[in-house]
């Protein structure tokens, strides 16, 4: 059965992989059929074989990095969401990056908290809808960079492996909505984490429990974690 939350990596991009497996068979098939080329036919085993093992591999570590739970990523999400200390009391909290909703679905055991959950779309809202908690959790769909919320208006912001891409720039408009004294919590890939620590952010590197394959590049190599109190 599909994981509806999905995975590290998309569906279509796993598709992609097998196809291009698949293609090279068709191309052994071709040669066989036609030009009966030796040399050729050595090249498309050996590059069919390693695409393969490579398929197989990429499909393997999808399957460990699942938003489910019990999962590792289920186990990381939750700690950090204990980084944000969100007190029992009403308060606002952006899921910067919620992806298919896994983590705004965890997010909304906190009764009280009132969260809106962002992406480039808004396919989580369905997953919020069937796990009940739709009318506390607001699914936007909105570019990460440039949210359309004014400065200052979240107590709390939570982003969890939001995008690998402007990934700095996403941490800086998180902050830019986080009011004075709320806490942020981001763990994902960030090339530069000197300007958070000049503002007195927390900046960890906490993979000890991960195991070592999926800290590979393209995987969970050079992911942190950055949290801590908007002081200014």
């Amino acid at each position: 059965m599909e994981n509806k939350y999905g995975g590290w990596f998309s569906n279509k991009f796993l598709n992609i992989l097998y196809l291009s497996t698949i293609a090279f068979i068709f191309l052994q098939y071709i040669n066989d059929a036609t030009i009966h080329n030796t040399v050729l036919a050595v090249i498309l085993f050996a590059l069919f074989l390693l695409m393969l093992g490579f398929t197989l591999f990429l499909r393997f570590c999808n399957r460990k990095l699942e938003y489910k739970n019990g999962s590792i990523l289920d186990h990381k999400a939750r700690s950090l969401m204990k980084r944000l200390s969100i007190k029992d009391k009403k308060c606002t909290v952006l899921d910067l990056g919620c992806k298919k909703g896994f983590t705004s679905i965890l997010l909304a055991k906190n009764k009280r908290a009132l969260i809106k959950s962002v992406d480039i779309n808004d396919e989580c809202r369905s997953h919020l809808k069937e796990a009940k908690v739709n009318k506390r959790v607001e699914a936007i769909a909105s570019p990460l960079t440039s949210l359309p919320f004014k400065d200052e208006t979240f107590d709390y912001v939570y982003s969890f492996f939001p995008s690998k891409k402007d990934s700095t720039d996403i941490i800086k408009e998180g902050l830019r909505v986080l009011k004075k004294n709320g806490y942020i919590a981001f763990e994902g890939h960030c090339e530069d984490v000197s300007s958070f620590e000049e503002l007195g952010l927390h900046v960890i590197y906490d993979y000890k429990d991960v195991p070592g394959y999926l800290m590979l590049p393209g995987l969970l190599k050079d992911s942190v974690i950055i949290y801590g109190k908007k002081s200014h």
